[in-house]
């Protein structure tokens, strides 16, 4: 291999100290390695963003309407709890009263046989009808006549024969309606005939300027009693 003189060019041999030519001195030229640059990655930590006045608004509303919704789904799941509750009670007094008075009569029903075929008349201040013979006929409530507008009065049997009737209602008022719990059945004649239940009956019939209506569970006794009303001299002051 060969070098050249860097000041007159000359080749000389690669292990001459100086230049052939000139004398030049060849100085050895030491090469070093570059060092490896360091590469730092810096890593950036994501900047948070300022939360807006109005989205801290937004989140402040959205959890108030949170919990006034849940505040209001307990009162319901409350409220419901209330009825459930109250209807069970309610249903549990009618069936126990019911119960006892069944038990009563069939206590009483056992101690004197009751005759459905006998009957009596009595009067109700100036209006007769018949009535079985063991029943106990007491006034339970009266709505006395207010100038044109009427009245009425009502009596309820406590007696043997209470289950098939119990009640009679005399009337003046114009255009009442039958009891809304009561469901049309049929007429007998100019009675007619509602029901409700599985043995509740309401007649009803006119009589002269008196409306006569009967509840009671014994439809054939309920008609001969409702088909056998006179108005004589009423003292009612209906």
């Amino acid at each position: 291999m060969v070098k050249f003189c860097t000041n007159c060019g000359t080749e000389n041999n690669d292990s001459a100290k100086f230049c052939e030519k000139c004398g030049e001195e060849f100085k050895s030229v030491q090469i070093s390695e570059p060092e490896p640059e360091t590469i730092q990655e810096t890593v950036k930590e994501p900047v948070k963003e300022p939360v807006k006045e109005t989205t801290k608004k937004t989140l402040a509303k959205t959890a108030k309407k949170d919990k006034d919704k849940k505040s209001k789904n307990n009162k319901i799941i409350l409220l419901i709890i209330i009825g459930i509750v109250g209807i069970t009670v309610v249903a549990g007094l009618v069936v126990v009263g019911m119960s006892f008075m069944s038990s009563d009569t069939s206590t009483q029903s056992n101690a004197i046989p009751f005759m459905k075929d006998s009957t009596v008349t009595k009067d109700f201040g100036g209006i007769t009808m018949l009535v079985p013979s063991k029943s106990n006929f007491t006034q339970s409530y009266i709505s006395p006549r207010s100038g044109s507008v009427g009245g009425f009065v009502t009596f309820n049997n406590s007696g043997q024969s209470m289950n098939d009737v119990y009640s009679i209602t005399f009337s003046t008022v114009k255009g009442v309606q039958h009891p809304s719990n009561f469901v049309y059945q049929k007429n007998e004649g100019d009675v007619e005939i509602y029901r409700t239940g599985e043995k509740t009956y309401y007649l009803e019939k006119k009589v002269g300027d008196y409306t006569v209506s009967l509840i009671g569970g014994d439809i054939p006794l309920m008609l001969d009693m409702i088909n056998s009303v006179q108005i004589n001299n009423p003292t009612l002051n209906i």
